[in-house]
């Protein structure tokens, strides 16, 4: 018995031993995961000057740094490049330009340090004041291109709602807009910032914070849509969106910045009158097509307007339109084309063919509106605006 006891406590004894040496050898460090995809934004890239756009301004949320970015921005400290930072107002200018350095040689000391000097630059983001009225994207997009250097990072963050310059969403008719449209416009108007050479990252695209409505997964696609391909043809290497958590916690500033008006759900069609039938219902069609860009909503658009129809007798024309661009001839025929898919489309739900007539107007009618510059340059919303087929209901006189 003695023997078994000495022998269970030197299993036990080494046991001991065995795990004491386990805890004194350091735990390996957690693997470093992001969201980002672009090369030069993924962990284990090598140092890279960064430039934080911050929409500190009203109608967005308080501005803070997401972890990815943390990252982004403690990495450049570490290799000793330079942050900096822009101010999206209506004017954008630099608040900060810091690079971090230590001559301390205990690594505790060192640390110390870069954590103080994170901390004063989450502190710029984070209490950053407005000087000018309104907010432009675009200039602080360029401003940006221009202070950061070849092989750097230019992190935007900002819900992208620009009230001021060239790509503004006051006109509601840009949230139709064509990235592709947007982009050509600017190139030609030599407005396009530039980004050759350096990586974007989108943080926040379409997060919004009182009184600024709240944007839908389709509206946030389609702002998301456009800054990423300007962002894509002004040069960037790569393009990265990150998402971040959408709070509706406003920046408390006395600058004021417009309230963006989102496009209105669609309502029911006139009985007897017009209804434009447009890609802001719904019922928008693929570029250079007469196929609907979202046939189960543009559908639905459509059902209402058929319920109406077959419940009365009313004359139904209808007249498609199209943005300027192209040759005359080939718009008239896509608009003829659009109008009798629209056509196709009401027969399906029980219309009588017969009660249905269709134009194409092309460029032009009464429903055009002018969509280029006095220099011929396709302006963007306008051309969305014009890309529709118009319902004319004509009840018959009792």
């Amino acid at each position: 018995m003695a023997r078994k006891k000495r022998s269970v406590v030197a299993v036990v004894a080494a046991l001991t031993l065995t795990i004491t040496g386990c805890a004194d050898e350091p735990a390996p460090e957690p693997p470093v995961t992001s969201s980002l995809a672009c090369p030069a934004a993924v962990p284990g890239a090598g140092p890279a000057a960064v430039t934080l756009i911050v929409g500190a301004r009203a109608n967005n949320p308080r501005p803070d740094l997401p972890k990815d970015v943390r990252r982004l921005v403690e990495s450049a400290a570490k290799g000793g490049q330079e942050i900096r930072i822009v101010r999206l107002d209506g004017e954008p200018s630099i608040a900060l330009t810091a690079t971090f350095e230590s001559n301390q040689k205990n690594d505790a000391r060192n640390d110390s340090k870069l954590d103080d000097f994170m901390k004063r630059t989450l502190g710029v983001v984070q209490k950053l004041e407005p000087k000018v009225a309104e907010a432009d994207g675009l200039a602080a997009l360029a401003e940006a291109g221009r202070i950061t250097p070849e092989g750097g990072l230019v992190v935007f963050l900002d819900s992208g709602l620009s009230t001021a310059g060239a790509l503004s969403f006051t006109d509601v008719a840009m949230f139709s807009a064509e990235p592709a449209d947007v982009s050509a416009f600017l190139r030609k108007e030599e407005l396009m910032p530039g980004l050759s050479g350096r990586t974007v990252v989108f943080v926040g695209l379409g997060n919004t914070a009182d009184p600024q409505p709240v944007l839908n997964g389709k509206l946030r696609g389609r702002v998301t849509a456009i800054w990423e391909a300007v962002a894509r043809d002004a040069g960037a290497t790569c393009v990265d969106t990150l998402a971040a958590d959408s709070r509706r916690t406003a920046v408390d500033r006395p600058v004021p910045v417009s309230v963006v008006a989102l496009p209105a759900p669609p309502r029911p069609p006139e009985r007897c009158g017009t209804t434009v039938l447009a890609d802001s219902n719904s019922v928008g069609f693929v570029v250079d097509t007469a196929r609907l860009r979202e046939p189960e909503e543009g559908r639905k658009v459509l059902r209402q307007l058929a319920d109406q129809l077959n419940a009365g007798d009313q004359r139904i024309l209808l007249v498609g339109v199209t943005s300027s661009e192209g040759g005359r001839a080939r718009n008239v025929k896509l608009s003829q084309d659009r109008a009798a898919a629209i056509r196709t489309e009401l027969v399906k739900l029980g219309v009588d063919a017969g009660r249905i007539r269709i134009r194409g107007d092309g460029p032009g009618g009464r429903y055009f509106t002018r969509d280029v510059t006095g220099e011929g340059v396709l302006i963007p919303a306008a051309a969305a605006r014009n890309r529709a087929v118009v319902v004319e209901l004509t009840c018959p006189r009792s």
